[in-house]
């Protein structure tokens, strides 16, 4: 059949089990590293959002020294009401924050900065993903190098010896 094989289409069966162990090896290296680079990519935009959260915090923290500083009138009216439950005379409350006066100059600055974003990625699941970076994985690539084993001992091409000689390659 391999006689057959050879003569009629022009193609060794063994190198067909030389392509699909080169592909199960590589697969077996290359799939792993592909999603640690996804898992690495989603990391860093992760960080990105916490940096630019950090960063648009800093600034309302600097907008509201330069306003303390500059002595704005409208802040320094809201922090002596929040501060000393006063009230300008001529105005009246309308509603009452019961809970205003426990909340921190700090919670009031950081409510004008929106919180960055929970990201939650989930990983990218495959039969080729979960064989060849699982518990599987010493045996998905055992099984690549085998097929290229039997490939390169299959294409070897022997001569039948005569009684007494050796057994030499065509």
């Amino acid at each position: 059949m391999r006689f057959f094989f050879r003569k009629s289409v022009g193609l060794d069966p063994g190198w067909l089990f030389v392509l699909g162990g080169l592909v199960i090896c590589s697969a077996s290296l290359v799939v792993p590293a592909h999603m640690e680079l996804v898992e690495a990519k989603q990391q860093l935009s992760a960080l990105q959002s916490q940096e630019q959260w950090a960063v648009d915090r800093l600034a309302a923290y600097d907008q509201f020294m330069s306003q303390l500083d500059s002595e704005d009138p409208g802040l320094i009216r809201r922090l002596a009401s929040r501060s000393f439950n006063m009230l300008p005379e001529g105005d009246t409350p309308i509603l009452m924050d019961v809970g205003a006066s426990e909340a921190s100059i700090e919670q009031w600055i950081e409510s004008t900065v929106s919180s960055p974003p929970k990201e939650g990625h989930a990983r990218p699941s495959s039969m080729l993903a979960t064989i060849s970076t699982g518990p599987y994985r010493p045996w998905f690539l055992a099984s690549g190098v085998a097929c290229i084993f039997i490939g390169l001992l299959t294409s070897i091409e022997t001569k039948l010896a005569s009684a007494g000689r050796e057994i030499s390659p065509r």
